[in-house]
């Protein structure tokens, strides 16, 4: 069953490169660009290094999260920003613990979580609107969450559960590859 795994790796890989384009000029470009250079730098990374790719994947965790953010807020807290980032890098240049780079990896994608969160309800306060495109991008990382919960604590069989959800990111992916966030099709007036 691995060749099955390794084909499932490709195909993901390949999927996730396909969002970027869909979303180009829209409102989630850079964090799906981000998304697809993280999985082919992380690839990059795996197989020169034999090594889990945990320093490629912290780094570009935290640029998904400040795809996120409004420009103005990036501009207005840049150096905030930029001492974050500048503070993983050192801690994943000094600090080679993977317990402690599994814990950053599942904050982060714990706040990129609760970011969209916040995004999905604002967009129905504001606006009287359900997005199921920003529905998607909530399940997506609960899934990513999920797996790397998964990974780290060894809860069930890894191999099945990588499977099934890499599968589920693959629909995920072909999904972002087809619908844009402001699609009429996936956006629902609630009254």
């Amino acid at each position: 069953m691995k060749p099955l795994n390794e084909i499932l790796q490709l195909v993901y890989i390949f999927i996730w490169f396909l969002p970027p384009f869909r979303q180009y000029g829209g409102r989630f470009f850079y964090f799906f660009l981000i998304l697809a250079f993280s999985q082919g730098f992380g690839l990059l990374y795996f197989t020169i290094f034999q090594h889990n790719p945990w320093f490629i994947y912290i780094l570009f965790s935290f640029l998904l999260f400040c795809s996120l953010q409004e420009w103005k807020t990036l501009k207005k807290y840049w150096y905030i920003f930029s001492t974050l980032f500048f503070i993983l890098i050192l801690i994943q240049l000094f600090g080679k613990n993977k317990t402690i780079d599994e814990f950053i990896f599942i904050i982060m994608h714990l706040i990129i979580l609760l970011r969209i969160l916040q995004l999905f309800i604002l967009e129905i306060v504001n606006t009287k609107v359900f997005s199921l495109f920003l529905c998607a991008m909530v399940f997506y990382e609960i899934i990513i969450l999920t797996k790397y919960l998964n990974y780290i604590t060894g809860f069930t069989d890894a191999y099945t559960y990588f499977f099934i959800t890499s599968t589920f990111e693959v629909i995920l992916g072909l999904f972002f590859s087809i619908f844009r966030a402001d699609n009429r099709r996936i956006v629902f007036q609630l009254k």
